[in-house]
């Protein structure tokens, strides 16, 4: 089910909402459509983009957590110990810090590893096992710029967000 971007009065990016919320806003009045997504061949058109006709004065951005599929985009679908990607790699959550040791499921600690990575790492520092991050994980820091990305790699986003993020790194 693709998503639609809600963009508040001021065009600042707020968050992503399902199709019938965004059905729900523009009938009462309190949106207008800026991008329609075409239906396929019959099918009919849906919003992409809706803006607010006010400002959101104290708006909390979306949380964004920790999780599997977060990570797993963070770090391109591959392994940031030796790189394998692709069809067939099993790829696993590794803790840099071990929950033996205190790690914790954090950005900065969790790490997309290939299943033989994550056995040859065991429950080790990456000083005991000997072995190196390609990149060192991190939050995202724009957690709305995220989700776009996030959305648009696996099919409920539409191309038509790229404009309302240009120069936003996630």
């Amino acid at each position: 089910m693709k998503k639609v971007l809600v963009i508040d009065g001021s065009g600042e990016p707020l968050n992503f909402c399902s199709w019938k919320r965004a059905f729900a806003m523009l009938s009462t009045g309190r949106g207008k459509v800026l991008e329609l997504e075409s239906g396929e061949a019959g099918d009919p058109s849906f919003p992409a983009v809706i803006q607010l006709k006010r400002k959101v004065a104290d708006f909390a951005p979306p949380r964004l957590v920790p999780g599997r599929r977060n990570i797993f985009h963070r770090d391109g679908y591959a392994c940031l110990y030796c790189g394998a990607h692709g069809e067939g790699v099993h790829l696993t959550l590794d803790h840099v810090v071990p929950r033996c040791d205190g790690g914790k499921n954090t950005w900065e600690n969790l790490a997309t590893a290939c299943f033989a990575c994550n056995q040859k790492k065991g429950c080790r520092s990456l000083e005991e096992s000997g072995m190196v991050l390609k990149s060192i994980p991190v939050r995202p820091l724009q957690a709305i710029a995220f989700r776009a990305d996030l959305y648009i790699s696996v099919g409920q986003g539409h191309a038509s967000w790229a404009k309302f993020f240009a120069g936003v790194s996630t």
